[in-house]
């Protein structure tokens, strides 16, 4: 099927729009992914971590904080019993 000159220009315009969205959208996304490299590749949180004593006492077994962590913050304990 062949389109007339205004069919065909039209879909010269609309390939144009796509590819050019297509592009905007790419460079916001990468933009957006070095942003988020760069936020990862901060030193603060491996500062943060080295702070930490080693927990002495009673700790979680899931996240290993205790009383050393949080001493004002209650620890839960749960327990399994078969009958």
């Amino acid at each position: 099927m062949t389109g007339t000159a205004s069919d065909q220009q039209a879909r010269a315009v609309l390939q144009q729009l796509i590819a050019s969205e297509d592009s905007e959208r790419k460079a916001r996304a990468e933009a957006h992914r070095q942003m988020m490299l760069a936020k990862m590749s901060q030193p603060v949180a491996v500062m943060q971590f080295e702070d930490l004593e080693e927990e002495d006492g009673l700790a979680c077994a899931l996240c290993q904080e205790g009383y050393t962590i949080n001493p004002d913050k209650q620890l839960g304990f749960y327990i399994f019993v078969k009958p």
